[in-house]
């Protein structure tokens, strides 16, 4: 179990509500920091939490009962390995916000954004809903730690081609949000080549200001 952190009488701002953007290569484990982020924001009192994993929603999309035009193209995009425009990416996490989001609600977004256009609309969407406390994750992992732990879970799909592409892809159009938010002062850069509880630490004690 990950150590848990006391963060600091300043840390939650008296329980004002911030959204937390995990941006990292396949294989970083951004999924697993989203939960263990979530456990730990809980216990210290965040009274809600949104969580927002764009590819959740794509899966349902793209389901083979769905006939839409929209979800027969998406299909097409899976399979030749590509990634989905923006305005899809963008489609599932509004589509979420809009249906769930509450007054004083905290934000988890996984693995968004991947790109400048989605990450201007997320400025934008969570300043609608009056979250202005926003913290850009950068877990950072290199493409052969990323390639070694990818192929290791053993799984299907993870071929050397499709994890080469994904990677590709990550480079081109996630890496300029980074460096944008880095350009700007934004970006919380985390070491993700460590245990899974490292990491957490690391996480938690760089977005609470722990010192």
């Amino acid at each position: 179990m990950a150590e848990q952190i006391e963060p600091n009488k300043n840390s939650q701002e008296n329980g004002k509500p911030i959204a937390v953007l995990l941006i990292g290569r396949s294989g970083s484990g951004k999924g697993t920091q989203a939960k263990l982020l979530i456990e730990y924001m809980e216990k210290k009192g965040y009274p809600d939490i949104l969580y927002s994993y764009t590819g959740n929603k794509i899966r349902e999309l793209i389901k083979e009962e769905n006939k839409t035009y929209s979800a027969e193209l998406s299909r097409q995009v899976m399979k030749a390995g590509l990634r989905h425009p923006a305005f899809i990416a963008v489609w599932a996490w509004s589509d979420n916000f809009i249906k769930n989001m509450k007054k004083g609600v905290s934000v988890i977004m996984d693995g968004s954004p991947r790109g400048l256009l989605e990450a201007e609309a997320i400025d934008e969407a969570l300043g609608f809903y009056g979250i202005n406390e926003i913290k850009p994750v950068f877990i950072d992992t290199g493409r052969e730690w990323s390639t070694k732990r990818l192929l290791g879970r053993g799984r299907s799909d993870d071929t050397e081609k499709v994890i080469t592409e994904r990677l590709d892809y990550f480079d081109k159009m996630v890496l300029p949000v980074v460096e944008n938010y880095e350009k700007n002062g934004r970006i919380i850069r985390i070491n993700g080549e460590q245990s899974i509880e490292g990491v957490h630490k690391e996480m938690v004690e760089k977005i609470f200001d722990i010192k």
